[in-house]
């Protein structure tokens, strides 16, 4: 048990014991708290590359939209010369 909790406190989850539906106490607890960590930093994982592909489709629209208000300006400085 203290080999697992040494693991999780280093941030080592790759562990995955085998559960035989006998564990009890401490160390049930401990296999319950490694997989729900393993489980929420997999969501995280997943959340951070939804938002940086967010991100991405973002700064191309924004390019986009840089491109039609500076070709709208030179347009309108044709017809309308300062």
């Amino acid at each position: 048990m203290e080999k697992i909790a040494r693991k999780i406190a280093q941030g080592d989850l790759s562990d995955t014991i085998k559960v035989t539906g006998q564990e009890q106490g401490a160390y049930k607890a401990m296999l319950d708290m490694s997989a729900i960590l393993r489980q929420l930093t997999g969501n995280i994982f997943n959340s951070s590359n939804m938002l940086s592909s967010a991100a991405e489709s973002t700064a191309a629209i924004s390019e986009q939209t840089k491109k039609g208000v500076h070709s709208q300006y030179q347009e309108t400085e044709q017809v309308a010369p300062q």
